[in-house]
């Protein structure tokens, strides 16, 4: 029987959001946790630049979404308090140390996206430049966690790929 919280994580536009919806798909078991932060941003209209009370309104919109989500069972997250850390860390902003914690404390297991993939545009991303340096800071916080970095840079691979890590995690 399938358990735990899988993470699907990565910087921007590296497929995490196509192969999150696909694993759902295939994973019908699964309580499917969205990306909190792209749901505030949707729904209140707000592009990059943000600013810091904007910021602040995502994380604390993304706390209370995280709070409910739950924390047994099998559940696979398009993103977690990983991407948000580093986000508060990009904008040395003051939720930096709450975020770090909650990262911390989770026990949650993480499908890395890599940069591999050609860069979409979307109006809430804020750059193709980042995202080689994103994934390093990705890496160095994964140290001490349980985490699988995709080697594919197609979809139906990448299916396959997270598919085998989530039935035989190792």
């Amino acid at each position: 029987m399938r358990s735990g919280n899988w993470v699907i994580a990565g910087p921007e536009s590296c497929g995490k959001t196509t192969l999150w919806e696909s694993l759902g798909n295939i994973f019908n078991t699964a309580q499917m946790i969205p990306e909190a932060n792209r749901i505030w941003l949707q729904e209140n209209q707000i592009t990059p630049p943000y600013t810091t009370n904007q910021l602040t309104s995502i994380f604390e919109h993304s706390i209370s979404l995280y709070d409910q989500a739950p924390s047994i069972g099998f559940n696979i997250w398009d993103t977690d308090e990983l991407n948000l850390l580093i986000w508060s860390q990009w904008e040395n902003h003051p939720f930096q140390n709450f975020w770090m914690k909650r990262f911390l404390d989770n026990q949650h297991r993480y499908i890395i996206c890599p940069p591999n993939i050609e860069w979409k545009p979307d109006p809430l991303r804020q750059g193709l430049e980042t995202r080689d340096a994103l994934f390093r800071e990705h890496l160095q916080l994964l140290v001490h966690k349980k985490y699988y970095v995709l080697e594919s840079d197609r979809l139906e691979e990448r299916i396959e790929e997270a598919q085998y890590i989530i039935d035989y995690p190792g």
